[in-house]
């Protein structure tokens, strides 16, 4: 899986790879739906990555630390 990748989730959504985080030794994706012509859609998802499958993260500890590194990963791409 790599940047910019479509990928089609269980609940049978395509959604973009638009983002990738490394942290404590895992991988985490940022993920915007996109519909067919792969134009960007309201819903987000964090996921992590376990090889090749995804799951959501059920920590919220966890999830507000990664959901707040992403806030400042796409902050800093908008400077």
């Amino acid at each position: 899986m790599d940047l910019y990748d479509v990928l089609t989730l269980d609940n049978n959504k395509d959604y973009i790879i638009c983002k990738t985080l490394n942290y404590q030794e895992k991988e985490y994706l940022y993920l915007i739906q996109v519909d067919e012509e792969e134009n960007l859609l309201e819903e987000k998802l964090i996921v992590e990555k376990n090889g090749k499958t995804l799951k959501k993260i059920k920590n919220s500890n966890l999830n507000q630390i990664i959901s707040e590194k992403f806030a400042k990963m796409l902050l800093e791409d908008l400077k």
